[in-house]
């Protein structure tokens, strides 16, 4: 059997529950604090399924509820939702200043496969787009 090289396999989330995960991470970042209704807002989904994402989250220790309801990130929570986010941010520059997608499309399309990309490639994009800013930032 052939092993699997995408994260998102790997850590057995869709990819809408890693957008949960950005969203309560984003939220928190806004706020300080982040509530189910919060979510459900801010993704535009029903209450029931924002419901079972959070327990999918919370079985997966990715989230824990506090004593009053409000949902945090756990440790390996925040690095996931740091991951995707950096990745996603990662992406839309490439898009955008390599291959002159515009902005808005960019960003799109870097949601789109942020998830599927896997840590080796996701590194070397790093290497590849630090590489490239380094030489524009060279005097001629």
């Amino acid at each position: 059997m052939k092993a699997k090289s995408n994260i998102n396999n790997q850590l057995e989330l869709s990819h809408a529950h890693i957008h949960y995960l950005k969203a309560v991470h984003e939220l928190y970042e806004q706020n300080g604090y982040v509530r189910a209704i919060d979510l459900t807002n801010y993704t535009g989904k029903t209450k029931g399924t924002i419901s079972v994402a959070i327990q999918k989250l919370l079985l997966k220790e990715y989230i824990i509820l506090e004593n009053n309801k409000f949902i945090k990130l756990t440790p390996k929570g925040n690095g996931l939702s740091n991951r995707y986010i950096g990745a996603k941010k990662l992406l839309t520059s490439f898009f955008h200043e390599i291959l002159n997608v515009p902005f808005d499309i960019a960003e799109e399309d870097a949601c789109r496969v942020e998830n599927h990309l896997s840590k080796n490639t996701i590194e070397s994009l790093v290497k590849y787009m630090n590489l490239k800013k380094n030489n524009n930032n060279k005097d001629p």
